[in-house]
């Protein structure tokens, strides 16, 4: 049986990257994503207010796997939990820093900017990994 991550993937197999959204347009943004059969949808920690981001997205569009990227600790993990994100995506997979409770509904993904990085970064093995391009 397929995941909800697994099933987002196949029907488009793209993550969304919100980076440096503020929370006044995320709603507006993820609705419009949405619309458009976009269901795998980030926010990275490094931009403003990102979890208010990801609870007001998750309000809006249930039918969406929000979450956050540049998810480097267990602290932010449990923050991205609290705030109802759904998606956990880390530059580095660490299996201590992503530890997460197993009835949590969280799909963790590790991400790398080039293709070549995945042997650089890899510790054991990712449950998901994604490629993206570096800004």
């Amino acid at each position: 049986m397929n995941t909800v991550f697994e099933q987002a993937l196949q029907s488009l197999p793209l993550v969304a990257i919100l980076r440096g959204i503020p929370p006044d347009e995320s709603v507006a943004v993820a609705q419009a994503l949405t619309q458009e059969a976009w269901q795998l949808l980030e926010v990275p920690l490094n931009s403003p207010s990102p979890l208010d981001s990801i609870a007001a997205m998750r309000q809006a569009c249930p039918q969406a796997l929000v979450g956050a990227g540049t998810v480097l600790t267990a602290q932010a993990v449990r923050e991205v939990h609290a705030a109802d994100g759904q998606l956990i995506i880390a530059p580095n997979f660490s299996p201590e820093g992503l530890r997460r409770p197993a009835h949590w509904a969280c799909s963790i993904s590790q991400g790398w900017p080039r293709p070549a990085r995945p042997l650089q970064r890899w510790k054991p093995a990712p449950m998901r990994s994604n490629s993206f391009r570096p800004k």
